[in-house]
């Protein structure tokens, strides 16, 4: 039972569960308890029902919740239970093993047809092909950045998937800027091959799905993409809990998971249930911030077109005391401290102060990896404990350093410096803003935070410039890839800690968020607001505003926009377009 009697809010929710009829949208407020409202649902709901999560972990959690395991077990001798919590890819993975039992496949035991790397040989195999016709040379490591490109792009393909559009390809290779290797320079003199990339990822997609077809092959997109576009039955034993379906974090879902959803719907009569589908989705708008991962950032609005939801507001954050609470109202004006929140407090500092503040268990956040990465390395000099959350991030920089193709830490330096300033000619030229470029604002990220490591390494660690390349690396790997302790700072993107929390929490660069500007779309600058939002609500207590500066080259072409200049930019989104993304779903 829960702890508390249900607010204002979740009182209209139980009431809509209970005596309502079709779909809803919650809108859920950062901190404002999803889980003692899914415990409420559960008490209320009379029937079998279903939640989707947005990931395992937090399946894992919700299916672990002392709370919740009258709703998750057997209520009786044969009996189900009536709550089942999967993540949408567990169920298209059940979709994707039963057609595989189906043609006599797969036979029970372990999942041998599950490769994540599937589209890796397939890319490969299109790329040396195409390139020995042509009789382009290449090095290996050439063919992997190249198929490091591209499977991001298969993905988002499929993850985007509406119908069979041949331009579909084309337009996410722009509009992510894959595949432009033109301005790398290699020591090695090669220069990389412009290929057919929108052919090469539409070549492969059909050979994935031949290879599934001939060996039951499929990866992690294909759990979904498989019964969305060969059109499988969903497990029968669905049907039973496909009556009341909650969706968590709908905000970040994609057009081919929202589609995979739809496949609930029509099950009933087949097996003889007599309720219609009603479906809860659960979302913030302003957490939206996966729209580099594929998902679709007009989810929201497509869900309540598509579903016809009532809206049902979830305001009241347990999780930041009032003083925070104030300040993530400049970003969202609905959201509301509880009534018995503590004041808690809020100081505005200088990013130079953090290192001297930061005590065990705080978290310290930022929007760019460089910034973590100075941070990280300052806290070090303090001899504090220090764990960084994003091993991806390190493992971003290792590779950069060594597609760069240096051999001493003097020629990476050089080489950077070099990169910094093309970006930098680039950034002050409007024209060559709005070309997709092989350095980025992502790309210039990864590049300046190997920077900060490469004088960290010379000034304090005292190497000298003439080291090789591979003993730098063998030191990032050494210093930032630790395992976190009880009493360590907690340092992270806050991309990473979307739905944690930490008493005291440091926000670096506040003063210089959000990182919108005219060269990035509308769906990009909302998302980079978003983010300042999601790193203000996740302080329980007390909240650190820490300002930087602008270094001289950045302020000559770095000019964040107005809220007002971002509100203008932010456009509505093509309802035609996605009226045609789920025109075979009615």
């Amino acid at each position: 039972m829960p702890k508390f009697p249900p607010n204002k809010y979740q009182q209209a929710i139980i009431d809509w569960v209970k005596d309502g009829s079709g779909n809803a949208i919650v809108d859920a407020k950062a901190g404002s308890g999803k889980t003692s409202t899914l415990e409420l649902i559960a008490q209320n709901y009379p029937r079998k029902m279903l939640f989707i999560a947005f990931n395992k972990h937090i399946a894992d959690e919700i299916n672990n919740k002392p709370e919740l395991q009258h709703y998750l077990k057997k209520k009786d001798e044969g009996g189900a239970g009536t709550l089942k919590v999967y993540t949408v890819n567990a169920i298209g993975d059940m979709t994707v093993l039963q057609d595989l039992r189906t043609r006599n496949l797969y036979k029970g035991g372990e999942n041998k047809f599950l490769k994540a790397n599937k589209m890796f040989p397939i890319l490969e195999r299109e790329i040396r092909s195409i390139c020995q016709t042509r009789h382009e040379k290449i090095t290996d490591d050439m063919v992997w950045d190249m198929m490091r490109d591209l499977k991001v792009a298969c993905d988002k393909v499929r993850s985007k998937y509406v119908t069979n559009d041949r331009d579909e390809a084309e337009r996410v290779i722009e509009e992510d800027g894959l595949c432009d290797f033109s301005k790398i320079e290699r020591e090695d003199g090669l220069s990389y091959p412009i290929l057919p990339w929108a052919q090469i990822v539409e070549d492969a997609l059909e050979e994935g799905m031949k290879l599934y077809e001939e060996k039951g092959i499929y990866d992690f997109v294909d759990q979904l993409y498989i019964p969305v576009v060969n059109k499988l039955y969903l497990p029968s034993w669905m049907a039973y809990y496909s009556e009341f379906i909650g969706c968590d974090e709908s905000q970040d879902l994609s057009a081919l998971q929202l589609r995979f959803l739809k496949k609930l719907i029509p099950m009933k009569p087949q097996y003889g249930v007599k309720f219609p589908t009603r479906f809860l989705f659960v979302a913030d708008e302003k957490q939206a911030i996966y729209g580099f991962a594929g998902a679709d950032c007009h989810s929201v609005e497509n869900i309540r077109r598509q579903f016809n939801t009532e809206e049902l507001p979830l305001n009241i954050c347990y999780r930041c005391p009032k003083a925070v609470v104030r300040v993530a109202q400049k970003w969202v004006p609905e959201i509301e401290a509880a009534p018995n929140a503590i004041e808690g407090e809020v100081h505005v500092i200088d990013n130079s102060q953090i290192a001297d503040l930061v005590q065990s268990k705080d978290m310290v956040i930022a929007r760019k990896n460089k910034d973590l990465a100075e941070i990280f390395l300052s806290i070090v000099l303090k001899g504090k404990p220090v764990y960084i959350k994003d091993k991806d991030m390190i493992d971003s920089a290792i590779k950069s350093i060594r597609s760069l193709g240096c051999s001493t830490v003097s020629g990476l330096q050089d080489k950077i410096d070099k990169l910094h300033e093309e970006y930098k000619n680039q950034m002050r030229n409007p024209e060559n803003q709005k070309q997709a470029s092989a350095i980025n604002n992502g790309t210039m990220d990864v590049y300046d935070m190997i920077k900060a490591m490469l004088n960290f390494f010379i000034t304090e660690k005292k190497h000298p410039t003439s080291t090789m390349v591979e003993v730098f690396i063998a030191f990032i790997e050494d210093l930032f890839v630790t395992e976190p302790s009880d009493n360590a700072v907690i340092v992270s993107s806050i991309h990473q800690v979307k739905g944690l929390e930490a008493k005291r929490v440091f926000i670096i660069n506040y003063n210089l968020m959000p990182y919108t500007s005219n060269n990035k779309t509308a769906d990009d600058n909302q998302q980079e607001r978003n983010l300042i939002y999601i790193a203000i609500t996740r302080a329980q207590e007390v909240l650190y505003c820490c300002n930087g500066e602008l270094d001289e080259d950045e302020k000559s072409y770095y000019k964040p926009m107005t809220s007002e200049e971002v509100d203008s930019a932010v456009s509505s989104y093509d309802s035609d377009y996605y009226d045609m993304v789920f025109q075979d779903d009615e």
